[in-house]
């Protein structure tokens, strides 16, 4: 079977939007046989259906669908060519109206509008039928799409939209606790799903700060904890959770770096880093009023202490994904406490802040 997924391109589309798609298919355990990304689309062939777990899950795809062909270099009379090999008979029995959307992504390969690309493939489609169904552009009961990307042609069966529109509305500034340096509900659930979570597992937020990670791990059903040493930041993060009707939530005050837990399967975190971060290191509370280097300094012994305690705790083969200033030299830090560095993705946040996001696996 094979699958597209619409890419929102924010984000380059072979960094945190692809792999996001394809760390949650492996935490439903389905076989990926092969990937192809393409600007702003990514196919996959899996040995099964797996489009509506993705669409649920992902913050970073538009829609998904099953792909019917896929060629490159396209012009009208390839197309028409590949339309008429296509049995819509059948793709559309039981259907009673169908609709064409046509996507062309920066630098398209056709010259041709999106909607006249609609109507000529609309009318293939109708041409091929033994039977009349209309064109219903609200509502369709089959919707067609195609992409067309520089150098190819997408085509197929939209199955389902993705949750963008809803993890929008939980940005930070939507809260009744907001603190600055708040998670970005995409960047925090995209995280949580680099990490191959699954309904079996537990997640832990060691640096659960205003909820941000907590929240979408809850909402995509997941046994989470969360901890953090200020209270402050405990307390406004119960009034983020309860403001979205979540319940079941497990937090406490511990420091990060000795974790009041046992066994933990996965590790999603935001530690504090940046212009207004606030750091507590026993008695010693570190503000950055002095510079960023002495910032940096600090936060390297906390990562140092953290990441020796909390490969303790989490179970071999866990993964442990955390974001962290991309300036910070930390992969050293990393190797020598049991973890292998998997994967690392860029994320700008603005002209002071570029984060990068390491996704590692407890060896």
């Amino acid at each position: 079977m094979i699958f597209y997924f619409h890419l929102s391109g924010e984000l380059p589309s072979n960094g945190i939007p692809a792999n996001e798609v394809i760390a949650i298919i492996k935490a439903v355990n389905a076989e990926i046989k092969e990937t192809q990304v393409y600007d702003k689309i990514l196919v996959v062939t899996t040995n099964t259906d797996i489009s509506k777990q993705v669409a649920e899950r992902a913050a970073y795809i538009h829609r998904c669908g099953k792909v019917i062909f896929i060629i490159s270099l396209p012009d009208l009379n390839l197309i028409n060519k590949k339309l008429q090999e296509i049995d819509f008979n059948q793709i559309m029995k039981k259907k009673t109206s169908f609709a064409v959307r046509i996507k062309k992504i920066k630098g398209s390969y056709l010259s041709i509008s999106e909607e006249n690309l609609e109507r000529y493939i609309g009318n293939q489609i109708i041409n091929n039928l033994d039977r009349n169904i209309k064109v219903n552009l609200i509502n369709p009961s089959i919707l067609f799409y195609g992409f067309v990307t520089e150098e190819n042609f997408i085509f197929g069966i939209n199955l389902y939209s993705g949750k963008r529109p809803e993890i929008r509305k939980r940005a930070p500034h939507t809260r009744p606790f907001f603190h600055p340096c708040g998670l970005d509900p995409f960047l925090a659930r995209a995280m949580v799903n680099l990490s191959e979570m699954d309904r079996s597992k537990t997640l832990y937020d060691p640096f659960c700060g205003s909820g941000s990670i907590l929240i979408e791990s809850k909402l995509m059903g997941f046994k989470t904890y969360g901890s953090d040493i200020n209270q402050k930041m405990l307390k406004g993060t119960i009034l983020n959770l309860r403001a979205l009707n979540i319940q079941g939530f497990n937090l406490f005050r511990a420091d990060a770096r000795s974790p009041c837990i046992q066994k933990i399967d996965c590790i999603v975190t935001d530690p504090p880093y940046g212009r207004s971060t606030h750091i507590e290191l026993g008695k010693l509370t570190f503000n950055n009023t002095k510079s960023l280097s002495n910032l940096y300094r600090t936060l390297k012994n906390l990562l140092v202490d953290f990441f020796r305690k909390n490969s303790e705790i989490l179970t071999r083969g866990g993964k442990c994904v955390i974001a962290l200033p991309s300036t910070l030299e930390i992969d050293n830090i990393i190797l020598s406490h049991n973890f292998i560095i998997q994967q690392k993705f860029d994320f700008f946040v603005h002209r002071s802040l570029t984060r990068t996001i390491f996704v590692l696996e407890k060896v």
